[in-house]
């Protein structure tokens, strides 16, 4: 399993009429002190859970990625709604023991063949029970089918067996074993950088999702002009409109986005390419089609089929946000992701421990790009595992 916990603790809060305590979450570590009269808690922060009883003084978020310094903070909610001034910050770097995936990219030598680089890292910090020397097996996720690609002592793979231009969802992961084939740990998943590019009379429309570990700083545009790529903006965020276009004209695009870990000893910056992308102004025939459905029964036993509560997708590269809760007939939360391919093993995040066999419920929300603008998905259903 990737990741490991951190566990926090505090002093009790002492307003008896706080009616929950709210823990966010952010990647790095910058310690704000907020000012005198400061409520709330500023942007780049994720609410990861809301403890209703307002007693509480521990927390434990689990199965964290490794590579990244984690930073906390608290605050108290009262009845109307208000909330408190921030905690001080507590910072969490964990301990690196796993691989870590740093690059899975289009290749850059030859961005139109739509081969895939990848790459991972060597752990830090290796147990000393785990005998040299060490292997890798590595796992592609190719549109919800899952198969060992790569097994062998480098970290680097190239798969020359695919184009990422004809690829709905691609993602990978590696395991670690020793000499004694013991399994040392497994990486976090991370995905290619998926691009979209819709064009309408005036405008090329791109969008692009990397679903990673690290830490994705800003993202490079390049387009097609006289037969060279060249660079036309630089963003932070996952989306570009291009207007410097004109009808019936059509165009190609790629980006390179740049990212961190941030833990030291790690190559830096990583850079990963999309597939390139082309788009004709002033036409309907490039706008990408949207599905998204989930099945409603899982087998985890490992046989690398159905072994996860994932959706069947089309499109993407249109998802703008996600958010999908799982829990038993009680309402006890087993699982909770902003990862719209979901990836639930069947594991409960509390305990770690297979959840036995049973019906248990979801509820999954996806905004995406449609044809009118930004849209809303709402499903909820039952899940039934099957061991």
């Amino acid at each position: 399993m990737h990741g490991h916990d951190a566990t926090l603790s505090w002093s009790a809060y002492p307003c008896p009429s706080t009616t929950a305590l709210l823990i966010y979450r952010k990647a790095g570590c910058d310690g704000y002190e907020p000012d005198a009269c400061e409520t709330g808690i500023r942007d780049g922060y994720q609410l990861i859970a809301t403890l209703n009883d307002a007693s509480a003084t521990s927390y434990s978020d689990l199965d964290l990625p490794q590579g990244v310094t984690y930073e906390y903070r608290i605050l108290a909610q009262f009845p109307d709604g208000a909330l408190s001034i921030v905690s001080d910050a507590a910072c969490v770097e964990l301990k690196n023991d796993s691989p870590l995936m740093t690059h899975v990219t289009n290749d850059s030598i030859d961005l139109v063949s739509g081969q895939v680089v990848t790459c991972w890292a060597k752990p830090k910090e290796i147990d000393a029970q785990y005998v040299a020397p060490f292997s890798y097996s590595l796992t592609r996720i190719l549109d919800g089918e899952a198969s060992v690609v790569y097994e062998g002592a480098d970290t680097t793979f190239l798969d020359a067996t695919l184009d990422l231009k004809e690829t709905a969802t691609l993602v990978y992961k590696v395991e670690m074993r020793d000499a004694h084939q013991q399994l040392m740990g497994t990486s976090a998943t991370a995905s290619a950088v998926m691009l979209s590019a819709n064009g309408s009379n005036d405008a090329t429309n791109l969008s692009w999702t990397e679903a990673v570990p690290w830490i994705v700083d800003s993202t490079q545009v390049f387009k097609e002009e006289n037969g060279h790529f060249l660079r036309i903006a630089s963003v932070t965020g996952m989306t570009y409109t291009d207007t410097d276009v004109e009808s019936d004209e059509t165009y190609c695009y790629y980006v390179r986005t740049f990212g961190h870990y941030t833990m030291e000893g790690v190559m830096r910056p990583l850079v990963n390419y999309s597939a390139i992308k082309t788009v004709r102004i002033g036409h309907e025939e490039p706008t990408e089609e949207f599905s998204y459905t989930l099945p409603n029964v899982i087998t985890p036993n490992g046989d690398g089929f159905n072994d996860v509560f994932e959706p069947k997708v089309t499109g993407l590269s249109l998802i703008t946000g996600a958010k999908t809760v799982i829990f038993n007939r009680w309402g006890n939360i087993l699982h909770d992701t902003d990862d719209p391919l979901i990836q639930w093993d069947g594991k409960s995040k509390q305990t770690k421990m297979d959840c036995p066999p049973g019906t248990y419920f979801y509820v999954t929300d996806i905004t995406y790009m449609g044809e009118a603008g930004e849209e809303t998905l709402h499903l909820q259903g039952s899940i039934t595992i099957v061991r």
